[in-house]
């Protein structure tokens, strides 16, 4: 991600509603079309104001946290 203030989140993640739930598109191309792998870079603490990206980093740290 390349961003460096929490305001440029307004251009990353732009949510619309799906069935009754906010979903970030250009997030979900992203994961969605990644063959084997998917790298996410980018500023932890700022990435965590955009509840899109907050939800991605727990769900992986839960994850690693689970990998022997």
């Amino acid at each position: 991600t390349v961003i460096r203030q929490p305001y440029q989140l307004q251009v990353l993640s732009d949510p619309v509603e799906a069935d009754g739930q906010p979903v970030d598109r250009k997030l979900n191309v992203a994961v969605t079309r990644a063959r084997c792998q998917f790298f996410l870079v980018g500023n932890r603490r700022l990435l965590y104001h955009s509840p899109a990206y907050r939800q991605l980093i727990q769900y992986i740290e839960e994850k690693a946290s689970l990998t022997p």
